[in-house]
């Protein structure tokens, strides 16, 4: 035997010792063995496949031979009591998301043969230090992504590349450096940050950072989740601010720029950055007072403002960007004016205070996500022109009670009301034609609905797990009802389905186990599974295109 493959399949093993003559663990040989606790590998081992050990969460320790050369993909993934693990000098590489989810990993020590670590490598893993070899040339976009206790990184002197959002989510993050001998980067005047020596460009940051006179650029999020300085300050020699730089900073209390600055203002002391050419506010805090004058909010500007606990917005702004105040956890009270005309994609995500929301009259469109996960959100305004509820859009939100949806509206997106737990009764209007999958999945107070004339298809999953729905009517013009459609739904007791309909998706009425009475056309195409748990059906009627009785079922 030299390879050991996936067939190793009894999943109940706690120990596992390998035969001499192996020389490969394939991809998956143990993957989802999660009681495994200990295993011995024989010397002669020289690769472990990708996802080898994926899932093996009682795994603590475990001693890899001398002579193995790779390490693949997500080898352990989600081990997440491995606590040591040795890497052999043979090995040059840690490949993508090789030790994600580790949480109990808080130290390892790498080769000196190591060259590259790859993308998510030690992603959410518990590192609390890692020491890189002088070998090191490559570090991927989010190797140490999430490392919640990781302290400090020094950068030696061969490392030529540094990925996006490397570092980012690294909240302990305290101490950075580079080695002077580094041509590529450097952490000039110790500055605690890394510094692309060529661009100018700070890459990582710390909330012990001090930005140099010398740097003219701020890169993709150098300080996006960790802790960032309470003061930020912008000086005449920043001339670009990249993308996500402040994202997820929580604890700023205080946004600064030199009044003599020629791209960015802090206007009226608003504790902001504002783009002043297009009156774009880039990055707010807890401390913000959006001034006049600001015509949009730009994408992520507060997300992870979670010490904000409300804000106005004033007349002139128009745009609220994706992401604008997602994750303000503490956010209860927020002013949309009515001349916002776009309110972008997961803009209020996770605002798990806010109780209130009123729309602007000038809104075409609920965005995708834009209130999902808005957990005390009680009450919704949807003003009369809005067109469509997007995806998710209220995805989650298990307080809501009150929806008021206009005549406007024609389409409801996937997902848009699913998991609204406390929502009894919607009214949808009757321009609507399209409810999409899951628009009303586990709505578990729901109590009626009517599906309106225009509605031509019941997407798969779209009233699933509504425990309390008792009536639902389904209109002539419907031509289709999905898979699971209406699954679990077992207060459900009578269903008349109109003769346009010609298929019913598989599972589309399983576990209605209240229903009674089903009324279906005879020429229609039935999936599997249907009716499956629905034993109380007393009456099946198969109609014929006339609509007259073809078929009477008396179980």
């Amino acid at each position: 035997m030299n390879k050991l493959n996936k067939d190793l399949n009894d999943t109940e093993w706690t120990e596992i010792q390998l035969p001499e003559g192996v020389t490969e663990i394939e991809e998956d040989t143990l993957s989802g063995h999660y009681g495994l606790k200990r295993i011995i590998i024989p010397d002669g081992v020289v690769k472990i496949g990708d996802h080898a050990f994926l899932g093996c969460r009682e795994l603590e320790e475990i001693h890899l031979p001398d002579n193995l050369k790779e390490i693949g993909e997500g080898a352990f993934y989600q081990c997440e009591k491995l606590k040591k693990i040795n890497i052999p000098s043979c090995v040059t590489e840690i490949k993508s998301n090789t030790f994600i989810g580790c949480k109990e990993l808080k130290h390892i020590d790498l080769p000196d043969s190591l060259v590259r670590i790859g993308e998510g490598a030690f992603l959410a893993s518990g590192l609390e230090e890692i020491h890189f070899p002088d070998s090191l040339t490559v570090i991927e976009r989010n190797a140490f992504d999430t490392c919640l206790s990781l302290k400090e990184i020094h950068i030696p002197a061969n490392v030529t590349e540094i990925g996006d959002f490397a570092f980012v989510f690294c909240p302990d993050l305290s101490r950075i450096t580079v080695s002077p001998a580094n041509k590529v980067y450097d952490s000039r005047s110790d500055c605690n940050a890394i510094i692309e020596t060529q661009t100018d460009t700070l890459m990582v940051g710390c909330g012990n950072t001090v930005i140099p006179d010398s740097v003219a650029k701020l890169g993709s999020g150098p300080f996006y989740g960790n802790s960032a300085p309470k003061e930020i300050i912008i000086p005449d020699h920043i001339t670009e601010i990249g993308e996500n730089a402040f994202d997820s900073c929580c604890g700023v209390e205080s946004i600064k720029v030199s009044p003599t600055h020629k791209r960015y203002d802090s206007r009226n002391d608003c504790n902001a950055i504002i783009e002043t050419e297009t009156q774009t506010l880039i990055l707010g805090c807890k401390n913000t007072t959006i001034p006049a004058g600001v015509n949009c909010i730009a994408d992520l500007a507060f997300r992870g403002c979670t010490e904000l606990t409300e804000i106005h917005i004033p007349e002139g702004v128009t745009e609220i960007g994706d992401y604008a105040f997602a994750n303000c956890t503490a956010l209860k009270n927020v002013h949309i004016p009515d001349n916002v005309t776009k309110i972008g994609e997961s803009a209020f995500e996770s605002c798990s205070a806010l109780e209130e929301v009123h729309l602007p009259i000038c809104l075409k469109e609920v965005e995708e996500s834009a209130f999902r996960w808005c957990y005390a959100l009680k009450e919704v305004f949807i003003p009369d022109g809005i067109v469509k509820v997007g995806e998710d859009a209220f995805y989650y939100c298990d307080a809501l009670e009150k929806v008021h949806l206009p005549d406007s509206v024609t389409e409801i997106g996937a997902g848009a009301f699913s998991c609204c737990s406390a929502l009894k009764k919607i009214h949808l209007p009757d321009r609507v034609a399209k409810l999409g999958s899951r628009a009303f999945d586990h709505c578990s107070a729901l109590e009626q609905i009517g599906v309106p004339l225009k509605v031509s298809e019941i997407e798969s999953y779209t009233f699933r797990d509504c425990p309390a729905l008792t009536e639902v009517f389904i209109p002539y013009g419907v031509t289709k009802i999905g898979s699971c459609a209406f699954e679990k739904c077992p207060a459900l007791k009578e269903i008349y389905v109109p003769g346009t309909v010609t298929e019913i998706g598989d599972y589309a009425f399983s576990g209605c186990s209240a229903l009674e009475e089903v009324h279906i056309p005879g020429a229609a195409k039935i999936g599997d599974g249907v009716f499956q748990g629905c034993s109380e059906i007393k009456k099946f009627c198969l109609h014929g295109d006339d609509g007259r009785v073809v078929a009477l079922s008396r179980p």
